[in-house]
């Protein structure tokens, strides 16, 4: 809406000197509002900075300038309602077009760094004498630098200003772009971020219920794809109670944590660990390997891990889990619903087992 709107008025400026001028002027006219449009055009699909520059060598070459040098201040953009404005130290050269002969020279990046006061790098200046316009680059209260090129007096002046307004312009949308991805990008990652911790137990780290049924479900999908079996594991930490009883909740909290520690180093970071309930915790842990006793090794290394945390934990108790699991094969994955219930009752009659022992 911008663009169009500075158009409008060089359009409308144009039209007015129609009526007072002779025929060759108004062919001039007509001529320079032709190069308005293309600019117009050219610069207003622009949506990095890279482009900007590619957009500004081709101008450089259609008006046939004999130097461009496109500068940002260090800083910018610099913003008029939030400082006392002053003359930056420090600016940078993004882009320096020079016609060599009957060729434009279009150099690599250069990034020069060097004092604003200067204007340009005295070595930087063109070899030949010639007059040179020195323009800021604004949009309303944003200021990014300026721009210097050499003075034709045969083109329009409305065609230098225009230039500078639609490149001002650009520089300004560019900024809003940029504005726009860096924000969609914090999103994204907060997004993320909300999500992880929608499914994370606070307490343990862990996934919690939520966090299991979700990628629970992708792990039995996948599993079916590959034809892979996977071992689940019900665990329920014994004696909770009795530890938040005798010692205090933060003890039980301990406890908790403590049982989370010992699932994290016994299986792998491929395996899916969570606690979905208050004493509960769930592993799924898929064969990638196609190991024999795939099971027997895992249970195998829980109770290794747990009796070798006991022996160390100088803790009044000992602390101790009942666990149920089966290993399912291709064939007998259902849903995921289905295989906890069988995890489930395996559990039960471990309970059920260590009851009758005592």
């Amino acid at each position: 809406t911008v663009f169009y709107n500075s158009f409008h008025k060089a359009l409308y400026l144009i039209n007015s000197a129609f009526r007072r001028i002779d025929g060759r002027k108004r062919l001039d006219l007509e001529w320079t509002l032709l190069r308005l449009t293309w600019i117009t055009q050219s610069l207003f699909s622009v949506t990095t900075l890279d482009e900007l520059k590619d957009k500004i060598y081709q101008l450089v070459t259609q008006f046939n300038f004999i130097f461009f040098s496109l500068i940002f201040f260090k800083t910018h953009p610099l913003k008029l309602s939030k400082i006392k404005w002053k003359l930056p130290s420090k600016s940078v050269i993004e882009c320096k077009y020079q016609r060599k002969g009957l060729y434009l020279c279009k150099p690599p990046a250069l990034n020069i760094e060097f004092r604003t006061s200067e204007l340009l790098p005295p070595d930087l200046l063109p070899e030949e004498r010639f007059s040179l316009a020195v323009m800021c680059l604004y949009h309303m209260e944003h200021i990014f630098g300026y721009m210097i090129m050499d003075v034709d007096y045969r083109l329009s002046e409305l065609l230098y200003v225009y230039l500078q307004q639609i490149i001002s312009l650009s520089l300004r949308i560019l900024t809003l772009w940029e504005q726009q991805k860096k924000s969609h990008k914090e999103l994204v990652r907060f997004n993320i971020k909300l999500k992880e911790m929608a499914q994370r137990d606070s307490l343990t780290g862990l996934y919690n219920r939520r966090g299991f049924f979700e990628l629970g479900e992708k792990i039995i999908n996948t599993t079916k794809e590959k034809k892979l079996s996977i071992t689940v594991f019900f665990i329920d930490l014994d004696n909770l109670k009795s530890i938040n009883d005798k010692y205090g909740h933060i003890e039980g909290d301990e406890a908790l944590r403590t049982t989370a520690f010992i699932l994290k180093n016994c299986f792998r970071k491929s395996d899916l660990i969570a606690r979905v309930g208050g004493d509960e915790f769930v592993v799924i842990a898929v064969n990638t390997k196609l190991e024999k006793n795939f099971e027997n090794l895992l249970i195998t290394r829980l109770y290794n891990f747990l009796h070798k945390y006991n022996l160390t934990s100088n803790k009044e108790y000992v602390l101790s889990f009942s666990v149920g699991y089966s290993t399912f094969i291709p064939q007998e994955i259902t849903t995921l619903e289905h295989i906890i219930t069988v995890v489930d009752e395996k559990l039960y009659k471990e309970k059920q087992r260590k009851k009758s022992f005592r």
